[in-house]
């Protein structure tokens, strides 16, 4: 059922009646023809009454008749439903479904009247900031602040989002919204497959989600670490930006708003990363290694150590500073080589932790072990531990970890260019040599 235009529409279909294809199969040339039936609202509201009715917030979040009632909107019931379905659970349907949902402000579920929140809603924020309010200037590239000042609308409900807000002087005019930062990535899980992404930039243009596919909206992902973007949910309103949708209503034309908005949003990125770096100053230092290398583009980091060791398993070259399973064949190597191409998108990628351990002197610099994500660094080798006394506390020692971490890397690139296996060892052999002097 249907409401359009102040008109309300029904339909139905019995699917035990739709012909079957030839020899089994989906396709057929028989039409099926559909009652399209025009009712009245008494109508419209007697035949849904039953899924309408109760005392529990789901049944009060259906606004579709009276005074208040949404303008538009589709219900659709299913019956007669196969046996499976009368089987399930009722607690394990409803951790399916949160697991299931996304962090958006315009999805709400309901199971018998009952709210179920996402998962991810219990995932831990580190902060919170509200446009206008709590972040009322924003770093580069964003307009500075004599371009974007905070505004407050009296009229607007205390709890409402649209009450304070960044005015653009030039053209983007009252930008409204919040930015939350958490602590664990928001990506991977089922949300992410079935419903649609909870992390990056959610941009509203009158009350409508206009880049549901598209995290980045527009801007270069080198400019945006990939592993502080998973934590950043930034929802902004720009009506602004609706004279620049395209007839999809889900993309924007290239132009000077389109401009002036991507870089404001890369200021709101800015400010949330420089904040997850300050927060991040009392984490094992390992892990704060691993988390940078994370954020970097995935194309100076995850994508040649992927390309080299693919080549390595099936015998085309034989790097020194990444160990990988000696042997592999077949389907054993295929399914490897299947994980670690599901590890370049997720939130840690393939160095999950920075460990200083003893090697041999004859090493060099660095080891990455494949197979456990631990990036050894040699602390035998004599550049190391040249600098180690000075390097006693923990966070002083960063750059030499991010150093050797740079040496597993430059393996990998020389690689992945291609090169040839004496001029890679030739090249890496010289880098070790120097470092020793």
């Amino acid at each position: 059922m249907t409401k359009r235009n102040g008109h309300f529409f029904s339909t139905s279909i019995d699917y035990t009646t739709i012909p079957g294809g030839e020899h089994g199969g989906i396709y057929t040339e028989k039409r099926v023809a559909l009652p399209l039936r025009k009712l009245t609202e008494g109508q419209a509201k007697m035949a849904v009454d039953t899924w309408i009715k109760g005392d529990k917030p789901g049944y009060d979040a259906l606004k579709l008749f009276g005074s208040g009632a949404v303008k538009s909107w589709t219900v659709a019931i299913m019956s007669e439903l196969k046996d499976m379905a009368t089987s399930i659970q009722r607690g394990k349907l409803r951790y399916v479904l949160s697991t299931a949902m996304p962090l958006r402000d315009d999805f709400r579920l309901f199971l018998n009247g009952d709210d179920v929140p996402p998962s991810k809603l219990t995932a831990k924020r580190w902060k919170t900031w509200v446009l206008g309010k709590t972040l009322k200037a924003l770093p580069k590239p964003a307009p500075n602040a004599e371009d974007l000042e905070p505004t407050e609308k009296d009229d607007e409900p205390k709890d409402s989002v649209h009450r304070y807000g960044l005015t653009h002087r030039h053209g983007l005019g009252r930008v409204t919204g919040y930015v939350e930062l958490f602590e664990d990535s928001l990506t991977g899980g089922k949300s992410d497959e079935a419903v649609g992404r909870s992390h990056g930039f959610f941009i509203y243009v009158r009350g409508r989600l206009i880049n549901p596919d598209d995290e980045h909206f527009g801007i270069d992902r080198n400019l945006l670490r990939h592993g502080t973007l998973n934590k950043i949910r930034a929802v902004v309103h720009i009506d602004s930006l609706d004279e620049e949708l395209r007839s999809s209503r889900e993309s924007v034309r290239e132009g000077v708003l389109f401009n002036h908005a991507k870089n404001l949003l890369q200021g709101i990125f800015n400010h949330a990363r420089s904040a997850l770096d300050r927060l991040g100053v009392d984490e094992d230092e390992g892990t704060w290694t691993a988390k940078r290398v994370a954020s970097s583009p995935i194309s100076l980091t995850r994508l040649p150590i992927l390309g080299m060791v693919e080549s390595a398993l099936r015998g085309k070259c034989s790097p020194r500073y990444t160990s990988y399973p000696q042997g592999l064949k077949g389907q054993e190597r295929d399914a490897f080589v299947e994980r670690l191409q599901s590890q370049t998108h997720d939130a840690e990628g393939f160095i999950r932790d920075v460990r200083i351990v003893d090697l041999s002197q004859d090493l060099g610099i660095a080891v990455l072990d494949i197979e456990t994500g631990i990036l050894q660094i040699n602390s035998l080798h004599p550049f190391f531990a040249y600098f180690l006394d000075e390097y006693e506390k923990k966070q002083r020692s960063r750059p030499l970890k991010l150093l050797a971490t740079s040496e597993v890397l430059m393996e990998a690139h020389l690689y992945s260019q291609g090169l040839d296996e004496v001029t890679v060892r030739d090249t890496m052999a010289r880098r070790d040599q120097l470092l020793r002097y």
